[in-house]
């Protein structure tokens, strides 16, 4: 729950704020969100161990969303390995995200901040692949990695003038 003058009049219940005789404009939005996550690792042999993982979100505005996760381990010896791992990421945007009309005077310019009610969850997925090798106090690690995502959040510009910035959160593809 967010109750405040940064949602401005961009949620529900819209309330004058007056504070030292300045009238602000206010909103409050609840969101329900819920999630479980489990894992587990089997050490199928002395060399190979594998790590499912599962994360199941429930979130009020956005629905169910389901994401695995596996990874896998494997001991070439007792100083190097092979890992590599596979998985799918859910991200819901939060209330400010989606509500915020913020509005404040920094020096001589006006910084306003809008939240987008129509901004997506951004999903994820991901893979890598390493080698780690370490001996005495020595270390390394190459790796190769891969993130796709999908409705990243991010902020657009709409507008850039002496006396003001403003701008608005956004999915970018």
């Amino acid at each position: 729950s967010y109750k405040g003058t940064r949602l401005g009049e961009g949620a529900d219940n819209v309330y004058t704020d007056n504070y030292l005789g300045l009238a602000k404009k206010g909103s409050e939005k609840t969101i329900n969100s819920k999630a479980i996550y489990l894992q587990d690792e089997w050490v199928v042999n002395e060399r190979l161990l594998f790590t499912p993982s599962f994360r199941l979100d429930e979130h009020s505005s956005f629905g169910s969303n389901f994401s695995p996760k596996a990874g896998a381990t494997y001991k070439f010896s007792d100083n190097s390995r092979f890992k590599t791992s596979y998985g799918k990421g859910f991200r819901a945007p939060t209330i400010s995200l989606l509500y915020m009309d913020m509005r404040r005077k920094m020096g001589s310019k006006t910084v306003t901040v809008l939240g987008n009610p129509n901004l997506q969850p951004e999903e994820t997925t991901s893979f890598e692949f390493s080698l780690e090798a370490e001996r005495d106090n020595n270390w390394a690690k190459i790796s190769y990695f891969n993130n796709d995502v999908t409705n990243l959040i991010s902020t657009e510009r709409l507008a850039t003038t002496p006396t003001e910035t403003k701008s608005r959160y956004i999915n970018i593809n």
